[in-house]
């Protein structure tokens, strides 16, 4: 690792500060770099952020933190201690799904799910078993795929990637693959409806994210007190600290270069930011059609893609804690890919989640 007085000498600037720039600013900032963020939103948080309402406040994204093991080492990396800086809880009952009267609720102690799987599903707890060994090696073989650099060539052929091949290259779509464990349908939207996180129909999206289930039931989730915007909060006051400037309300005209190699940034006001690094954390679509500087990708091709599904939220303030409802609630519709081929640009199940 190159010294502090070195990396001082050097200005990233970061564009966008979503959970992503604002993460990459906090370990720069701790690693020695002089470091701007610029936003054009007046919060941190991007999809993430807060939204207020009143005496109410709203996570805007995602309601719970899915993975905590990684946003420990984000915090390591910035020389913190995750616990040390933000209130986490994990839930247990994770979340109660429900189709029609029949519910079930989920955790990630395999004892109890096995148990309440057989309660609601008699017979299928075995098949529970079978996914998350198979799943255990999956994760095993695919965490250095998804850690490696491939900032080379051959980086491509390195032996861990061979290894997952066979998870990689598969047929099988999520909820194909969760049929080799489950025979009742609904057990399956159990372990495949996490593909929405991605956007994503079960039926379609590539059996290797099955392993996104298998981190919940493996690992849990977390409520974050103050909501999962905490986190952005939290990270721009840790690199602030470090010395990185946050400027908000700071729209991005045009990343700035000479050649391919990025210079700087041009704001909406006029002014020019000089830098030896760009880091661009917006929204790729819109960045990569708008912002690059005569590197643009023509606007017809983007949209040529495949993007993934909306979804519609309602954010309801009540006056009342219903202590008996869970902080999840998954509501799937009768005839769940009916709706989904009907409404394939929105999500087609009810997720209710009290915000504390």
């Amino acid at each position: 690792m190159a010294d502090s007085l070195k990396n001082g000498d050097r200005h990233v600037v970061v564009v966008g500060a979503g959970p992503g720039g604002i993460t990459a600013a906090m370990i720069l900032a701790h690693r020695g770099y002089r470091v701007t963020v610029v936003e054009k939103a007046g919060q941190v948080g991007g999809r993430s952020a807060c939204l207020h309402a009143g005496p109410y406040a709203f996570d805007t994204g995602p309601t719970f933190l899915h993975q905590k093991f990684t946003l420990e080492e984000m915090f390591r990396e910035a020389g913190r201690n995750l616990d040390d800086e933000l209130d986490l809880i994990q839930l247990d009952p994770m979340t109660r799904l429900k189709w029609g009267q029949t519910s079930m609720e989920t955790t990630s102690d395999p004892v109890k799910m096995a148990a309440e799987i057989e309660r609601v599903f008699p017979g299928e707890s075995e098949g529970f078993h079978r996914f998350m060994a198979d799943q255990e090696e999956k994760f095993r073989l695919l965490v250095p795929c998804l850690t490696a650099s491939y900032s080379k060539f051959r980086d491509l052929f390195r032996k861990c990637l061979l290894d997952a091949l066979p998870y990689v290259a598969t047929k099988h779509s999520v909820f194909s693959l969760l049929g080799e464990y489950f025979s009742d349908e609904r057990l399956r939207l159990a372990f495949t409806f996490q593909s929405k996180y991605l956007g994503m129909s079960p039926w379609k999206c590539p059996a290797l994210f099955s392993i996104l289930a298998f981190l919940e039931y493996r690992f849990g989730i977390y409520h974050v007190q103050g909501g999962i915007s905490r986190i952005s909060e939290k990270m721009a006051e840790i690199a602030e600290r470090d010395g990185a400037e946050i400027r908000l309300e700071a729209s991005v005209r045009e990343v700035l270069s000479e050649g391919w190699e990025t210079s700087g940034v041009l704001l909406e006001s006029g002014e020019v930011i000089k830098a030896d690094a760009v880091i661009l954390n917006a929204d790729y679509g819109y960045a990569v059609t708008q912002l690059l500087s005569g590197h643009n990708v023509p606007e017809h091709k983007v949209r040529r893609k495949g993007f993934s599904c909306s979804t519609f939220m309602l954010y309801l303030g009540l006056d009342t804690l219903y202590k008996a409802e869970p902080h999840h609630q998954i509501l799937f519709a009768d005839d769940y890919r009916k709706m989904l081929l009907r409404f394939r640009k929105s999500v087609p199940f009810l997720r209710i989640c009290p915000f504390m």
